[in-house]
């Protein structure tokens, strides 16, 4: 229901925190009886300018590499959805540059335990992350993403699904 919701707005609303809003009164209105909800991050990239339009719903902050160095967190937002009823969302633009990547993931990622009870955490997401080439192409970040996060379960079964996903922008031709 939240993703059929989802592409059909998707098209027709510009904003993100507009959308975001949309979907959390369809799902409060749905789970008032099952209490179910819904984390989600909505992003919109204008190709000739770069800019990367957000809102963040409650899901685990993506974090947007530099390719001068640094990185930034992508907070802006508000509540999951479906939570609370008339929750309001915010939205923010972020600049892109040749060279930046974002990645997206689920807590099933930064919450990984492995055989001792400790978490992989998103200092080790971080770092693993900046530590990667500039150059390497997108699918290659998001397998090492995995084969670290595999290799610190060492054996363990993770516990949650594990997604990720990245954004690499690249230089303009």
């Amino acid at each position: 229901m939240l993703q059929a919701s989802l592409r059909t707005q998707a098209d027709l609303t510009p904003s993100g925190a507009a959308v975001a809003k949309s979907l959390n009164g369809l799902v409060h209105s749905r789970s008032s009886s099952t209490g179910q909800f819904a984390t989600c991050f909505l992003a919109r990239v204008e190709e000739s300018t770069l800019r990367m339009t957000y809102t963040n719903a409650g899901h685990n902050y993506p974090v947007l590499f530099h390719a001068a160095g640094g990185r930034t967190q992508l907070e802006r937002g508000g509540l999951v959805v479906g939570f609370l009823e008339g929750v309001p969302y915010e939205e923010e633009s972020v600049q892109l540059s040749p060279g930046d990547r974002v990645v997206f993931y689920t807590d099933g990622i930064s919450e990984a335990e492995n055989a001792t009870g400790e978490m992989y955490g998103e200092d080790r997401l971080y770092a693993l992350a900046e530590s990667l080439p500039r150059e390497l192409p997108a699918r290659e970040i998001i397998e090492r993403v995995l084969h670290g996060v595999r290799d610190f379960l060492d054996g363990v079964e993770p516990a949650d699904d594990m997604t990720v996903m990245v954004l690499r922008v690249l230089p303009s031709r």
